[in-house]
């Protein structure tokens, strides 16, 4: 099935038996989609002049997107609809909530993150460790 331009799973997150909802801030979700992206698709990222900016552009046009890509995806989309300070809700896999947890993981083991960002990784890891 195809979504704006991306081939997607069928049936939908919000169809699934197994999607929980997950409430997040908007650093939270920044945070899962760049840790994401870092393992899987480190190409979705560009300098901007306020440091970073997440280009979907590659990959648009692939036949498939894998599970990660197609997860970056959603999340993208959650944040761009968000409310500036407001909890994100957002709907989560298992196997959603698999990924993200462990692409936090390897994010805090390669090191060099602000402590800050240290407290947000583990307080996220946390909330999505109750949720499962």
């Amino acid at each position: 099935m195809s979504w704006r331009g991306f081939a997607v799973s069928w049936p939908p997150i919000w169809q699934r038996s197994d999607a929980l909802r997950i409430e997040c801030s908007g650093d939270e979700l920044v945070l899962a989609m760049l840790s994401l992206i870092q393992m899987a698709n480190p190409r979705l990222l560009r300098s901007s002049p306020e440091g970073f900016s997440v280009d979907l552009g590659p990959l648009q046009g692939k036949p498939a997107l894998t599970a990660e890509e197609e997860l970056i995806v959603r999340l993208h989309d959650w944040f761009a609809a968000a409310e500036e300070g407001r909890k994100i809700a957002v709907e989560l896999s298992q196997a959603d909530i698999g990924r993200v947890t462990v692409a936090l993981e390897v994010l805090e083991l390669r090191g060099k993150l602000p402590p800050d960002v240290v407290a947000l990784s583990r307080s996220l890891r946390t909330s999505l460790a109750s949720a499962r």
